[in-house]
């Protein structure tokens, strides 16, 4: 496969991303800021060809480096869970019963 082939197949990658976005993704209060919305799909674009261009010359240290990050972020959701829940409330004393955000009771 060609590299303009590649380019034209990233372009429109990005392309069908934009319009499901936009179809999808309800708009903000402000309206569809298109300054922004070039600037991320310019951004999609350089880094999905840099990863495409990554991953043809060595696959095996992209794929290494892809689950080094991947285990990043599992450890980082995780310690989120973990501190989220010690900020759930916690009943004073014997016999009282708490609300919780999701409308179960916890005495």
């Amino acid at each position: 496969m060609s590299r303009l082939a590649l380019f034209a197949l990233l372009l429109l990658g990005a392309g069908a991303v934009t319009a499901l976005a936009l179809a999808f993704v309800p708009p903000p209060p402000g309206g569809i800021d298109a300054p922004r919305l070039v600037h991320l799909v310019a951004l999609l674009a350089f880094l999905g060809a840099g990863i495409l261009l990554a991953v043809r010359s060595r696959p095996g240290l992209v794929l290494r480096h892809a689950l080094i990050w991947l285990a990043v972020f599992a450890l980082l959701v995780a310690g989120y869970a973990i501190f989220a829940r010690k900020a759930l409330p916690i009943p004073s004393g014997p016999g009282e019963v708490v609300r919780l955000a999701q409308g179960r009771l916890a005495s």
